[in-house]
């Protein structure tokens, strides 16, 4: 399991049982039922996640449970997004940060909403600043993820059930661990040499490890279906054979695991080095090598690559390191162009190959 899985999971374990505010329900079974609803409502992965989350912020702190009666506002909205921001893009972060932010805001939109609250909601709404007024409200609406959190705020208000019985925890492990893939998102203009843009614009939509690990998958089945004849073959004069091709998307890969490294850990004073790719092909001899044994290879390095990226933060892919040309690049670029490089070799090798 992910080590950020298994540590909000431990989370919930050893503190989840402390009572939620004044309300019936453990801040676990709180987190659960909100979970739950979204589930219900088929919302997408990392917004049940967020739901799930939404008061992580509350198991972050050493403030006693009565905190709103000695007129102490947590701020753990706040809390919460810090600590997810680290490993989740803004789709997990964001309704967080924005639902108690949500919940002045269906106050001041939705009539009958105050009434509705419970006692202790109507408490902390006065620490929190009380209904929007106009102004805060359009302030509100023009932010990019705000009806995912009054989606988020409306389940919240919901799952306060003392009697609902929910699944465990670790039924949402799945959906933690696809929104932890959704932290590597399409990078910006700026984060690349514009030339690399032809690799990442051929990654298609979607969460990132999934479709990293869906490329690796039709790689794998491309390979394995050429007959052994056509192995050595060369479509021209000079122009790599096909195992020479396979292990071109591998010496490339290394190059950029290390760039995304490199990225990620924020090594401000790091310089990428240049990939010259006519010296690493003039420097290996793979005519005497199996397919078989080149795939296990490959499985191994694109098994590493995927334990690499797939636990980058957030915070850290957007990193920009330099590299020799000039140019600037992020870790969730080179993830991209990894990605992106392997589906561009396929489509030529599927041309001019075979």
């Amino acid at each position: 399991m992910n080590a950020t899985v298994e540590h909000i999971l431990t989370l919930f374990r050893e503190r989840g049982n402390s009572m939620y505010g004044g309300e019936d329900v453990t801040q676990v079974q709180h987190a659960l039922q909100g979970a739950t609803f979204a589930r219900r409502a088929n919302a997408t992965p990392a917004l049940v996640t967020a739901t799930l989350l939404h008061d992580v912020g509350h198991l972050l702190h050493d403030l006693p449970d009565d905190a709103p009666d000695q007129g102490i506002d947590d701020l753990h909205e706040n809390l919460a997004a810090r600590f997810l921001e680290t490993h989740f893009g803004p789709d997990v972060v964001e309704p967080v940060r924005l639902h108690v932010a949500a919940k002045r805001y269906l106050c001041a939109t939705k009539p009958g909403y105050m009434e509705r609250l419970s006692a202790p909601s109507i408490q902390s709404l006065a620490l929190q600043g009380g209904p929007m007024s106009e102004a805060e409200v359009a302030d509100f609406e023009a932010l990019p993820f705000y009806k995912d959190a009054v989606r988020l705020r409306v389940w919240d208000d919901l799952a306060k059930d003392p009697e609902m019985v929910t699944e465990p925890v670790e039924a949402f492990a799945a959906d933690i661990e696809t929104s932890l893939g959704i932290a590597l998102q399409r990078p910006q203009e700026g984060e690349c040499n514009p030339y690399f843009m032809r690799y990442i614009n051929l990654v298609p939509e979607g969460n990132y490890i999934a479709i990293f690990r869906k490329t690796t998958e039709e790689t794998l089945r491309y390979f394995q279906a050429l007959p052994a004849e056509k192995l050595d073959y060369r479509y021209a004069e000079g122009k790599w054979s096909i195992k020479e091709v396979l292990m071109h998307l591998m010496d490339t890969e290394r190059i950029m695991a290390y760039r995304a490294l490199v990225a990620s850990r924020m090594d401000s004073e790091a310089v990428l080095p240049n990939m010259d790719e006519t010296v690493y092909a003039a420097h290996v001899d793979v005519s005497g090598r199996s397919l078989e044994d080149m795939l296990e290879e490959f499985i191994a390095l694109r098994t590493s690559t995927e334990k690499l990226l797939a636990n980058i933060p957030y915070s850290q892919s957007r990193y920009l390191v330099r590299h020799a040309s000039g140019s600037m690049f992020s870790a969730r670029a080179v993830a991209y162009v990894i990605v992106g490089h392997v589906l561009h070799h396929l489509r030529v090798l599927e041309e001019r190959y075979v």
